[in-house]
């Protein structure tokens, strides 16, 4: 692991990260694969999760429906879990840390939508809309490393600047498309020892070890 820098900015993949989504998100994707794609595997536990999201999500299904139906797949996903985003809180405690960081140094890059979003952040709270800069939601059509480099570009920054919080092995490959810093937790949908295999900047296995480590990292604190 590289010694601990100071960001600017910091950017947050949402559900496995800010969203407590993961029980929902493998419900979701084992109705759609009952109704629609039998031939995906069935996902059960976070070993699984990591066979069928292995690589980029924007591919990870190919071998089983081809591109055609991974986007067919993502986009009732996305919808389904629009829906059902009511039932969906935020970890405890995560938005105390994203407060923490300070007002406009916080964007979301996610592919969920970011109305979605908008209405699980604000169950908790304390949650404070001036400490979001961006929310780059799914209705944007872009890939999350066009949405980094688009934020970073908008906020007149560097790669250098900012660091990138995510919970997926797709996380770690759009980064280093950028490329720029990666923190990967260990509580979101892949599991740690997974993670780690792909040697992130950053790995922390827990909400409370992820703000530890992001408050070294603010040069406000």
């Amino acid at each position: 692991m590289k010694p601990v820098k100071h960001y600017k900015h910091f950017i947050f993949d949402f559900d496995g990260v800010i969203s407590d989504s993961y029980e929902l998100a493998v419900e979701k994707f084992n109705e759609i694969r009952n109704e629609l794609f039998q031939q995906l595997p069935k996902v059960e536990t976070k070993n699984d999760m990591a066979i069928v999201y292995a690589g980029s999500l924007k591919t990870c299904l190919n071998k089983w429906i081809g591109q055609e139906g991974t986007k067919i797949f993502f986009n009732h996903h996305s919808k389904r879990m629009q829906e059902v985003s009511e039932a969906i809180q935020p970890f405890r405690g995560v938005v105390q840390i994203l407060n923490s960081l300070g007002e406009k140094k916080v964007s979301i890059v996610t592919s969920s939508y970011s109305e979605a979003v908008i209405n699980i952040l604000s169950k908790d709270i304390s949650f404070n809309e001036n400490m979001i800069y961006k929310i780059a939601g799914r209705e944007l059509h872009q890939t999350k490393t066009e949405k980094i480099i688009n934020t970073l570009t908008e906020l007149g920054l560097t790669k250098e600047d900012a660091v990138y919080v995510g919970d997926l092995e797709s996380d770690i490959l759009y980064c280093r498309d950028v490329p720029i810093d990666i923190i990967s937790v260990g509580y979101g949908y892949h599991p740690s020892e997974y993670l780690q295999n792909f040697k992130p900047t950053y790995f922390v296995d827990s909400l409370n070890e992820l703000g530890n480590l992001l408050n070294q990292m603010n040069p406000s604190n």
